[in-house]
């Protein structure tokens, strides 16, 4: 992985070889908050190249956006959403994932947290003997308060990344290479997301 100045990021995805790579950027515009336009292709050359600019010609955006397939190339708005407080189902539907608690990027506890919630949903369904309503509501609140902490602690540690603030800005940049060199991050993030993990992780019977 690399990370640069909280713009710009590469990770490698699978085993072939193959690189994702992200660059932020605060719009002239707020971009869009819903519907399929949110996820589409960067249809201009123009729009691209006017946030590469941003960087200096040495930076390894410029290597990622000449090698990149541009049907593949995604242009979305980041938002923070606010957990409803009125529970996460109506009737016989109910809700889990990115549908009811969505989270910004910054932690990378997204589809954790989906899985986290479907163990959650099948165990209370089981206890209440299939009975959704009650089942529903304990799922609610077994999830609640944990989904809120990671999807906080992303909106707050994408504010620091992306902070227009000089001080701010100043004090991210010199403790962010500290923190992840010291493992203090790291642990901090096993911590919440793994000793504080209400999913058993013991192994499945018969393994």
């Amino acid at each position: 992985m690399y990370i640069d100045r909280g713009d710009f990021i590469t990770c490698q995805i699978g085993n072939k070889g193959e690189m994702m790579w992200v660059a932020t950027y605060h719009p002239d515009a707020p971009p869009p908050a819903s519907g399929d336009v949110e996820w589409i292709e960067v249809n201009t050359k123009r729009e691209l190249q006017s946030q590469l600019k941003r960087f200096p010609k040495s930076h390894p955006v410029h290597e990622c956006a000449a090698a990149n397939n541009k049907k593949r190339l995604l242009h979305f708005g980041l938002y923070y959403r606010q957990h409803r407080r009125d529970g996460w189902h109506r009737g016989r539907i109910c809700l889990l994932g990115d549908s009811c608690h969505a989270t910004l990027p910054y932690v990378g506890q997204g589809a954790n947290m989906a899985i986290e919630d479907a163990v959650s949903l099948a165990t209370c369904l089981e206890k209440h003997h299939f009975f959704m309503e009650p089942a529903f509501q304990e799922y609610y609140k077994q999830r609640y308060d944990r989904t809120r902490r990671v999807v906080n602690s992303a909106r707050y540690l994408g504010l620091l990344l992306h902070s227009q603030n000089p001080v701010i800005s100043f004090i991210a940049k010199r403790l962010g290479p500290v923190m992840i060199q010291s493992n203090v991050l790291m642990t901090m993030t096993e911590n919440e997301f793994y000793n504080k993990c209400p999913i058993s992780m013991k192994p499945l019977k018969g393994e």
